[in-house]
């Protein structure tokens, strides 16, 4: 596994199973998963940044619109579940890593991504430092 950093993202590229490296940013009880049909960025902190609409369930995230519309995003917590869950997106799959608390708060939106290197997941952390001292440490676990 290649793991690389440039000024606010990390690369994870060469690994044999992404839902193993996806299980990793839910393995605290307070993180869920949350996989999106939203790619870009822009688009993911305008609906999660500073947003109280949003209740966390065991296995789901509900969200409310302002015109009373919900919608449920399926959180899948195990690694079997995760697995699953990719089979219904191409490699450029959009999710993110939510801390439950008050307010909701996004910590990683990851982008899986094809480029002529092959396969990788490029992670856009949201607390600087992050990765490093609460991901990378169950990576290096990773076999």
């Amino acid at each position: 596994m290649d793991i690389s950093y440039d000024s606010s993202y990390i690369y994870i590229k060469n690994f044999e199973d992404e839902a193993k490296i996806l299980n990793k940013f839910c393995k605290d009880k307070g993180n869920k998963l949350v996989f999106l049909e939203l790619y870009y960025e822009e688009d993911v902190a305008a609906l999660f940044i500073n947003n109280y609409r949003f209740k966390i369930l065991d296995n789901a995230v509900v969200y409310k619109e302002q015109e009373n519309k919900i919608s449920i995003f399926h959180s899948p917590a195990t690694t079997i579940d995760i697995r699953k869950t990719l089979k219904v997106f191409p490699w450029d799959f959009s999710a993110v890593v939510l801390q439950k608390n008050t307010p909701i708060r996004i910590k990683y939106h990851i982008r899986g991504y094809e480029s002529d290197d092959g396969f990788g997941i490029s992670i856009k952390e949201f607390n600087n430092g992050s990765f490093i001292k609460e991901i990378l440490p169950l990576l290096a676990q990773t076999k």
